[in-house]
C-alpha cells in the first residue's frame, strides 16, 4: 500500500476518533466515498479500541499495525500464495508474518495475537491458527470450520458459527480447551454473519434460510 493511502487512512481514523458515535457513520460515508478498501481499514483500526492519545504517543514501530493478506508473487514469483503481513503507518517495507497460505486475520482485543485461516499444506487440515503479533510459529491450531470468527473481550476465546445441514449455532472455543462450548441453541435457520458488542455481553446475528428455484423464461425475444 502506498504512503499517500496510508496517510489518508490515518487522517480519517484520527478525525473519527474525535466524533461522537452518532456522527461517525455519516462522516465515513462522506470521507471514504466508494473506496471500500479505505473504509474497511479505518473500521478495522477503530475496532482495536486504541484511543487518539495512545495512537499519537506510540512510537512508529508500535502503532496499530495494518493486517492484511497479499499475493506474495509481487515479490517472489516462485512462492505463490496469500500471506499475512504488517506495516506501520509511516510506511516502509511490509513485514511477512506467515510462511504458509493465510487469510482472514482477526487481531485480538489486547493487540497481542492474530487468529487467521491457515492452509498448512500437505495432508495437514485447514485450521484457524493463532499467531503472535510479531510473527513466528503459530501458538495454537484450532479445529474451527467456519469462514469468520470473533475474539471475546479477554482475548482468550474465539466465537464462531458452525452449521449442520439445517441450521447454525454460535460456539466458543478456548485457546486451552479441546472441545468448543455451544453458546446458542437454535433449531432452525442459518447464521450468515454475527458480531459481539463492545462490552462483550451481547451478540448480534444475521439469520435466515437459503432457497433456490429453477425458472424457465420463454419468448425473451
Amino acid at each position: 500500500m502506498n504512503p499517500e493511502l496510508l496517510k489518508q487512512i490515518e487522517e480519517i481514523y484520527h478525525a473519527v476518533l474525535q466524533m461522537p458515535e452518532t456522527e461517525r457513520q455519516s462522516f465515513l460515508n462522506k470521507s471514504c466515498g466508494e473506496n471500500l478498501e479505505i473504509r474497511r481499514k479505518v473500521e478495522s483500526l477503530l475496532s482495536f479500541k486504541v484511543s487518539s492519545d495512545e495512537f499519537l504517543e506510540s512510537p512508529p514501530e508500535s502503532l496499530a499495525a495494518e493486517m492484511f493478506a497479499e499475493k506474495d508473487h509481487l515479490q517472489n514469483l516462485s512462492e505463490p500464495g496469500s500471506f499475512l503481513r504488517k506495516i506501520p503507518f509511516e510506511g516502509g517495507k511490509p513485514i511477512k508474518l506467515t510462511g504458509k497460505t493465510s487469510s482472514n486475520p482477526v487481531v485480538s482485543p489486547d493487540g497481542k495475537v492474530i487468529a487467521f485461516r491457515h492452509l498448512r499444506g500437505g495432508s495437514l487440515p485447514v485450521t484457524v491458527s493463532v499467531l503472535n503479533i510479531d510473527g513466528g510459529n503459530p501458538l495454537h491450531h484450532l479445529d474451527i470450520h467456519s469462514v469468520s470468527w470473533h475474539w471475546t473481550n479477554d482475548s482468550q476465546n474465539l466465537l464462531f458459527a458452525d452449521s449442520n445441514e439445517s441450521y447454525s449455532n454460535i460456539f466458543k472455543k478456548s485457546l486451552d480447551e479441546k472441545l468448543p462450548k455451544q453458546i446458542t441453541d437454535f433449531k432452525s435457520q442459518r447464521i450468515f454473519d454475527f458480531d459481539i458488542s463492545n462490552d462483550g455481553k451481547n451478540l448480534v446475528l444475521v439469520r435466515g434460510v437459503e432457497s433456490s428455484d429453477v425458472i424457465k423464461i420463454s419468448n425473451i425475444y
